[in-house]
């Protein structure tokens, strides 16, 4: 199977995964929100408010290490997530 074809049977997974991200960090930030520009996202404040700020043309491996990464800068052990979140924001977290 070539590369391509292999990454047409996991972006679905990642796809999803990612939007399971997405409705956490809606959960915990006070907006979440994808922009056009030079920069690679993360978080930030303004006006004492906790915002989430995505590359809009990032690839989604940048975009989910982005989301995952933030999330783990929350305290969510008490949380229930899905486990294939928890395991992405274990995952991407240590990168």
């Amino acid at each position: 199977m070539t590369n391509s074809g292999r990454e047409r049977k996991l972006r679905p997974g990642r796809v999803d995964l990612y939007e399971q991200l997405l409705e956490v960090a809606r959960r915990y930030f006070d907006r979440v929100e994808e922009e056009s520009g030079d920069f690679r996202g993360g978080i930030c404040r303004v006006r004492g408010e906790k915002y989430l700020v995505l590359n809009r043309q990032a690839k989604l491996e940048r975009k989910l290490s982005t989301v995952a990464s933030a999330l783990s800068s929350l305290d969510l052990d008490q949380q229930y997530l899905l486990p294939a979140v928890r395991e992405a924001i274990d995952r991407y977290s240590e990168l």
